[in-house]
């Protein structure tokens, strides 16, 4: 009986932990743009009703709460709204009763009534119903056996559902270390809303886990639900025995002997263990792929009761949003903000923050935001600056700077040290540097001991002792345990500024779009009174990316778009992304921009400014006819690693051989962990580093970039077909303020002269424009000359969509 039991176990250990099978994307085509929408009451459930408040614009992608049979962290219980943190009391507090273990008739009845519902809401015209799941968590009491462990002590009772019980204990479940210490849950032990009982992380390489994970998922997907949210998909594993068994698996697969060197850096590597020094420059990878394989089996679980069924995954980092595509059909990126304009009035002609010192002025303090994302180097800071505007020759004057976040929270493994000020003289180029106090690490003191996490003061003091103006630097070490690779006290230098004055997507859009699942922004701020026009230009922004990304939504501007999108969504869809610039990202990250951040200079940022067509290429689906033809195209490498088969590097040195641009945006570009040179041997010499100071002249651009112009946006798409007739243009007025104290105003551009570049046969050219404020389309006068269509917009509010045909 024993050696049955241990063969049942080890067949499910290798079910449960197999890699999916993957397969890779090619060219990804545009489609119809869609309406999402949050909400996580149980309304949904409970009020045959609810649906009415669409009318006849119903969303096609509605996400509620934990409105399933078994939830994933009690097991099956009566309350069937809002995600892990509530549990049915006022003010998030636990309700027992909300939370107590149904009987396994009340659990019949629970299925019921969830079928018809979901039922209910696809007749209403809801093309897409998903519940909420977590990723990790668990609830309850391991002592008294309260919440899963008191379901896992009755699993029997519910066998007729779930299948067979899970060999191990939930106890066995949970994440440890490498010493077998429970690791808690980064919410907390026992936080306010479970309180007295606690909140526990399990283990994403735990078959016992996996078990019930697959169980719950197959019975929402058999309640008719089209996917399945996924919240928190952020843990690959720690130190069990499971994890070490993942990983060695995973290495083992994926590196052969002289890779694995060539990746760690060394000679020796040593053990395959994640206690292994020399292998935490792969475990991002590692988490990476453990998340993306969990989401797809999860996704295959559902699939073989409802095929079709989809994941949907809270992760927010925009570095994995790649991989991740191969194991969801939905990312989210939580709390971003909205695209707009962040002054108000007339853009300032210097954006840089600045001191004036003079003899006879009066010292007056002001404050700057410092916002920092370097997607290359992983370092996420956020902070205020306070600082004198102007202050006297040789008055003492105190700088501080409060630290709010380092990392993408404040509970990452991230941290800064030797934070200093550096105040440069204009005029004569001299600078002073100011080291700040207290000097200690801030952010994760596991990273540097003796850090305290933020908010953090940190100040010093200033003479100025010649007077003109001076500019403001921040510089500090930066190291993230996560990617030591790219940030281990890697020195970040800023200089405070205002910086762009749009926050735009574009960019980071161009980047996701490569990804095989959509994105999702929540940006709150949206969907609040006043913020309608900004709610406008974030839905235009999933239209101008190919229909591939969408904002939660609501009222007029919903409504306009929902409309917009089945009137003319169709002329949008089937395309794919046009420009002569080609910006090769890699899978595995270290990829520039963001999603829903301060738009830092990207190469990405760079050329949407400059009005110049773009689009985006992964490494891992590369292929010589993307490089082909290669004179007029350039390819721009913007990663500091990336991984290519021998097909892919021949296709890339015959890119160069044959007149293509190839151009480096780090001068330590490594391909297959080797030094670029190494790689492509003498067509490396081709190659052009990026110059900051002097960007290379890529392609004509579309329109000036002066004044309120450089916040007019452009994407383009093109038909797939041998011989094109069909380009989509998407026009987007990115002058929409997003100032919190009058946002929403639109600031229209006027007789906007646009140059589209065309293909050499297209001599004659219809030009349709469809806009969202007006029902009907209209024609507008074209000329073109040579291989450029010049077309005059007399008015733009917020977005446009020229479709621009060949007529011979």
């Amino acid at each position: 009986m024993q050696r049955k039991i241990a063969l049942a176990w080890l067949w499910l250990y290798l079910v449960l932990c197999v890699k999916p099978e993957m397969t890779w994307a090619r060219t990804l085509k545009s489609s119809v743009p869609f309406i999402y929408v949050i909400n996580y009451s149980d309304k949904w459930i409970k009020d045959p009703t609810a649906a009415q408040v669409f009318g006849d614009m119903p969303p096609d992608l509605l996400h509620i709460g934990k409105a399933v049979p078994v939830t994933h962290l009690w097991g099956p219980i009566p309350l069937m709204a809002g995600e892990n943190q509530y549990t049915g009391g006022p003010g998030h507090t636990l309700d027992r009763n909300a939370i107590r273990l149904l009987t396994p008739e009340e659990l019949e009845q629970k299925i019921k009534e969830i079928t018809t519902a979901v039922e209910r809401l696809h007749r209403a015209g809801i093309k897409l119903v998903m519940p909420y799941i977590c990723f990790f968590t668990i609830a309850g009491d391991h002592e008294s056996r309260e919440g899963l462990w008191k379901f896992y002590d009755h699993w029997d009772e519910y066998a007729k559902w779930l299948g067979p019980k899970p060999p191990t204990d939930p106890t066995d479940w949970i994440t440890k270390d490498a010493t077998g210490k429970r690791i808690d849950s980064p919410y907390g032990f026992t936080p306010p809303y479970f309180a007295p009982l606690h909140r526990y992380s399990a283990c994403p390489n735990n078959p016992s886990w996996n078990q019930f994970s697959i169980a719950i998922v197959k019975l929402i997907a058999k309640c008719g639900y089209d996917g399945v949210f996924v919240d928190n998909s952020t843990l690959g594993g720690d130190g069990c025995s499971h994890c070490e068994a993942a990983f060695k698996k995973w290495v083992n697969e994926n590196f052969d002997k002289a890779t694995l060197k060539r990746a760690c850096g060394v000679e020796d590597v040593g053990d395959i263990t994640l206690g292994n020094p020399n292998l935490k420059v792969i475990l991002w990878r590692w988490h990476t792929a453990v998340i993306r394989d969990r989401l797809a089996m999860l996704r295959k679980a559902g699939a073989e009761v409802k095929p079709g069924f989809q994941t949907f995954a809270n992760v927010g980092n925009y570095q994995r949003v790649l991989a991740l595509g191969d194991g969801c059909d939905f990312f989210m990126f939580e709390d971003i903000e909205p695209p707009g304009c962040l002054v108000e009035g007339d853009l300032p002609p210097q954006p840089d923050a600045l001191i004036t010192v003079a003899p006879d002025v009066r010292l007056a303090m002001t404050s700057m935001e410092y916002n920092a994302r370097h997607a290359s180097t992983f370092s996420e800071v956020t902070a205020v600056v306070h600082y004198p505007r102007t202050c006297p020759l040789g008055q003492q004057v105190e700088i501080t700077v409060k630290v709010l976040t380092v990392g993408d929270s404040n509970l990452d493994s991230d941290c800064l040290e030797e934070m200093t000020v550096r105040l440069t003289h204009l005029e004569s180029g001299k600078y002073e540097e100011i080291r700040l106090s207290p000097q200690i690490g801030v952010g994760d003191p596991k990273t540097v001991p003796g850090a305290k996490r933020p908010p953090v003061d940190l100040k010093g003091t200033w003479m100025p002792s010649m007077a003109g103006f001076y500019a403001i630097d921040l510089t500090y070490r930066y190291t993230d345990r996560e990617h030591l690779d790219v940030a281990n006290r890697t020195l970040i230098s800023d200089r405070l500024s205002l910086g762009n004055p749009y926050r735009v997507n574009l960019g980071g859009l161009a980047y996701t779009y490569n990804s095989r699942c959509k994105v999702i922004g929540l940006m709150k701020k949206v969907n609040n009174k006043g913020w309608e026009n900004v709610q406008e230009l974030a839905l235009a922004e999933g239209a101008a990316n190919g229909g591939r990304y969408a904002i939660q939504s609501s009222g007029e501007p919903q409504k306009k778009y929902w409309k917009f999108f089945r009137q003319h969504g169709e002329v949008m869809a089937g395309l794919v992304p046009y420009g002569s610039v080609i910006l090769l990202y890699s899978y595995w990250g270290g990829n520039p921009g963001e999603i829903g951040r301060a738009t830092t200079l990207t190469i990405q940022e760079y050329l949407s400014a400059q009005h110049i067509l773009f689009h985006g290429l992964v490494d891992r689906d590369m292929e010589a006819s993307d490089l082909t033809p290669a004179k007029g195209k350039t390819l721009i490498l913007v990663c500091r690693h990336y991984d290519l088969t021998d097909s892919q590097i021949k296709a890339l040195k015959e890119f160069v051989t044959n007149g293509g641009k190839l151009i480096l945006e780090h001068a330590d570009t490594k391909i297959n962990f080797t030094p670029l040179n190494e790689v492509l041997g003498t067509a490396s010499k081709k190659a052009i580093l990026w110059d900051w100071k002097k960007p290379p002249m890529l392609a004509p651009a579309l329109c000036s970039s002066e004044g309120r112009l450089r916040g007019v946006r452009f994407t383009a798409f093109i038909d797939p077909s041998p011989k094109p007739r069909r380009l989509v243009l998407h026009v987007l007025n990115y002058n929409v303020s997003v100032v919190e104290t009058n946002p929403g105003v639109v600031t229209p551009i006027k007789n906007l002269t646009i140059r589209v570049p065309l293909l050499a046969k297209w001599k004659k050219t219809k030009v349709t424009v469809y806009d969202p404020d007006s029902p009907e389309t209209s024609l507008l006068p074209c000329t073109v000359v040579g291989s450029t269509a010049q077309i005059t917009l007399p008015m733009l509010r917020i977005y446009q969509m020229l479709e621009l045909t060949a007529e011979e």
